[in-house]
């Protein structure tokens, strides 16, 4: 599911069209490429994203990592 074009960030607040969510937050907030920290590709069409405040969680950070 894709957001509409020119949405807001959550974290930041910038207005893009390059809008994701983070699989990390609880709940998934909208964040933009900017505020997005690193991605997992595990297939084709499956990624794991995790923003820059979840990366700062240790616990966040090592469940991403492992995935």
């Amino acid at each position: 599911m894709r957001p509409a074009k020119n949405d807001k960030c959550e974290r930041c607040g910038r207005e893009t069209n390059q809008i994701e969510y983070c699989d990390y937050c609880e709940p998934k907030r909208k964040i933009c490429k900017g505020c997005r920290k690193s991605e997992h590709t595990h297939s084709k069409t499956y990624h794991t994203i995790i923003c820059r405040d979840c990366w700062g969680s240790i616990s966040k950070r090592t469940r991403f990592k492992s995935a």
